[in-house]
């Protein structure tokens, strides 16, 4: 059959149908890893993040301004990760990702000790990078899944999200205790756990995906495409195609409009929710 056929892709790796399963069963089992350790980071920081905003700024009016860093930080990365993804491969792309997050969260430690809003608001704008990675992520999830199982795949790894996510937040007191122990500023100590969580996740991709899916992936395709040709010259009848409709822009200005204010509610409550609790 022809998706017997093998292609080397890399050392080690010939690419077969079962070959790509396999390379997919382990990228799934990494990404999921890899999105509980930044639901671990992410969750403790963006709960403080908006409560050492009110401090350092002195006014709770600007505890918004966190969660603005972070969407605009996710907004700003997520087109250079990509091309980065396209360029290198995925691996890479999320270690960047990963590693820019870890350093925003060692800048906003030093804006807390240093009692600087503009440095803190810097700090917070690279972590969002880390919202990218996450979204990023779910791409990745797909990139060698078959058509039976994409959707399996994609939800699962959205959901390990929601076990860090969870988390993370319950991180805050810990990581005061370990900053206070450590004598890192007030309210800094949780960015600890965002450090060291980005800094694991950007190994364990780097090393845990490997061969990479996307480069897997447009091989998979061209040993495909290849099949298709050699078939169609052998039997002198083309393979069967679908059509499938790509210009559908009143759907996807709908689902824009539908996400922006979607998240524009959620993001309002979760703002200012931090600031109404330590009060």
């Amino acid at each position: 059959m022809t998706t017997d056929r093998a292609l080397d892709t890399g050392p080690g790796l010939a690419l077969t149908a079962e070959s790509v399963a396999a390379v997919q069963r382990r990228t799934r089992g990494v990404l999921m890893v890899g999105q509980v350790l930044a639901g671990l980071g992410m969750g403790a920081t963006l709960s403080i993040g908006a409560v050492l905003a009110a401090d350092v700024s002195g006014s709770p009016a600007f505890s918004g301004m966190a969660a603005t860093a972070v969407t605009l930080g996710a907004a700003l990365a997520a087109i250079p990760l990509a091309r980065l993804a396209r360029r290198t491969g995925r691996a890479p792309a999320l270690a960047t990702g990963a590693l820019t997050a870890a350093t925003g969260a060692v800048i906003s430690m030093a804006a807390a000790g240093l009692q600087s809003f503009p440095l803190l608001l810097l700090g917070i704008l690279l972590i969002g990078s880390g919202t990218a990675v996450n979204l990023h992520s779910r791409f990745a999830a797909v990139d060698l899944a078959s058509a039976a199982t994409r959707g399996r795949d994609l939800s699962l790894v959205v959901w390990a999200t929601t076990v860090g996510a969870v988390s993370g937040p319950n991180l805050i007191g810990p990581g005061e205790t370990l900053g206070a122990y450590l004598g890192l500023p007030d309210l800094s100590g949780p960015f600890l756990f965002t450090v060291i969580a980005q800094s694991l996740a950007a190994v364990l991709y780097l090393v845990g995906l490997r061969p990479d899916p996307l480069r897997v992936a447009e091989a998979w395709r061209l040993e495909r495409a290849r099949a298709a040709r050699a078939e169609k010259d052998r039997s002198g009848v083309a393979a069967p195609t679908v059509e499938v409709a790509v210009d559908d822009r009143p759907g996807i200005r709908l689902a824009m409009l539908s996400i922006a204010l979607s998240h524009a509610t959620m993001v309002a409550v979760m703002a200012m929710t931090p600031v109404h609790l330590t009060a």
